[in-house]
């Protein structure tokens, strides 16, 4: 069973997080301290750090800098008060594996902890098949149809479990696939292009996997606490595969999917051509999509209003190449957005 680094001055905390741990299988290490820290990981196969972002004598994001240079296979979860939580949210673009608000409820612990240790042997697991693997098929996947057969089979399948987790989101994940890759196909991108932002559509909101469902299938309007809880599924998702080895920059075009143009986005405020083609196409595709679709809040939008929010904002949340090839294909080739999902990519590659 997994080895556990719990860094926490608070020791009633410790114990109650150390207990539930206990009660899991999981083997507890505990430490006061930074420098208990440093000790207890040189000295012990700790398999995930769970630490407070203001522990005594050094911050949490301080260790967190040591563990991700020295030890860069384990993952780190921070605790953080409310008054931290944008420093925890920005920590987890390049280094922390999440963050959870204290006080830190047993379920929310216990899953983020099983969701750490997933991604720590699902990352192994890929380094150690690239290892194995010839080095020129990783950067041109797409040459090797058995390989990219089976990917895109592998990548369906995380698409569907997704609409498992958010049912009324059934369908969001392919339709937005195919949509952004007749985008590419539009633009006359790579084939490393169009293969990006096709795969990448399928892992876009991986992060609603740690959202809670009743918040995700909620039958009425988010409030602005839950909201801010749902826009965590994109550094949530980013953490979850930024360490695996893929030939495309999927885990970048993730975290930027929510940007806009003009830097009203989320979660970094990027704007132009600091975002990635990719992720304005994603992003173009995925708003299209969620406003034709129903959610128990409100009606499905006719695509005509769809499209015309995409017009009006031209150049401003969108960029503007992006939104001419999507009108083209909308009013020049006929474009069906549900149109044959049973057969997957055919849309895009008739």
């Amino acid at each position: 069973m997994a080895n556990i680094l719990i860094v926490d001055s608070e020791k009633s905390r410790i114990i109650d997080i150390g207990r539930s741990l206990t009660n899991e299988g999981y083997v507890v290490f505990f430490a006061a301290g930074t420098s208990e820290a440093m000790d207890d990981l040189k000295k012990n196969p700790i398999d995930v750090v769970i630490t407070d972002i203001m522990p005594p004598k050094m911050t949490g994001l301080t260790l967190l800098s040591i563990v991700t240079e020295n030890y860069p296979d384990i993952p780190v979860i921070l605790l953080t008060e409310s008054d931290t939580i944008d420093a925890a949210k920005a920590a987890m673009k390049d280094a922390a594996f999440d963050f959870l608000l204290k006080p830190v409820p047993v379920c929310g612990m216990l899953k983020s902890v099983y969701m750490a240790m997933r991604h720590k042997n699902l990352a192994a697991k890929s380094q150690t098949s690239a290892m194995d693997s010839p080095k020129n098929n990783i950067t041109d996947i797409s040459s090797n149809d058995t390989l990219f057969d089976a990917m895109d089979s592998i990548f369906h399948i995380i698409g569907r479990v997704l609409e498992l987790k958010d049912p009324l989101s059934m369908g969001h994940e392919r339709k937005v696939a195919n949509l952004s890759l007749s985008i590419a196909k539009k633009m006359g991108l790579s084939q490393q292009q169009q293969d990006c932002v096709y795969f990448a559509s399928f892992l876009h909101d991986i992060g609603k996997l740690m959202i809670p469902s009743e918040i995700l299938a909620k039958p009425s309007k988010l409030t602005a606490c839950e909201y801010a809880m749902v826009k965590d599924h994109v550094p949530r998702g980013h953490a979850l595969i930024k360490h695996i080895n893929l030939p495309w920059p999927i885990h970048d075009v993730i975290y930027q999917h929510h940007e806009r143009v003009d830097g009203s986005g989320y979660p970094q405020g990027l704007t132009g051509d600091k975002i990635l083609l990719e992720a304005k196409i994603l992003a173009v595709a995925d708003v299209i999509e969620a406003m034709t679709s129903f959610r128990p809040y409100r009606p499905r939008f006719d695509i005509r209003i769809a499209l015309s929010e995409i017009l009006d904002n031209c150049g401003k949340l969108y960029d503007t190449s992006v939104c001419e090839a999507v009108y083209s294909l909308f009013r020049d080739d006929n474009y069906q957005l549900d149109a044959d999902l049973s057969s997957e990519r055919v849309v895009a590659y008739q």
